[in-house]
């Protein structure tokens, strides 16, 4: 199912502009090559995706496979036009252990691998406390 936009709204208060938005759904315990995991997660909807651009956040980051919905474009192509046609990145497959779930306002950094001709690439994700 969709993360909506008025999902994301009763946060709204929390989220400031130039931040980072990362979205546990609980999915990243789930990681296996199973069909449930690769095609029935939870996924940021193209409204939802539309608002976080319209609080100026810098990037959005989830723990499902994918920013957008499974086998349809109508829910895979929205949430990721609205933010990479908007300059704000992506990153997917994120794991959140519980000790990071704590209210605590940390600085993410994604350390991407370069790769020349590629729409994407895996990455270090880390937490820092500031």
């Amino acid at each position: 199912s969709a993360i909506s936009r008025a999902d994301i709204e009763r946060l709204a208060p929390a989220i400031a502009e130039d931040d980072i938005v990362l979205l546990n759904t609980g999915w990243g315990r789930k990681r296996a090559n199973t069909k449930e995991f690769l095609t029935q997660y939870v996924y940021l909807g193209g409204d939802a995706a539309e608002f976080l651009v319209e609080r100026g956040v810098k990037g959005v980051g989830i723990d499902a496979v994918s920013l957008g919905g499974y086998n349809d474009p109508s829910k895979a192509d929205p949430p990721h036009r609205a933010m990479l046609g908007n300059g704000k990145f992506i990153i997917e497959e994120l794991f959140f252990p519980d000790e990071v779930m704590d209210g605590v306002r940390r600085v993410f950094v994604g350390a991407p691998v370069k790769l020349q001709g590629c729409g994407g690439a895996w990455a270090r994700a880390m937490l820092w406390e500031f």
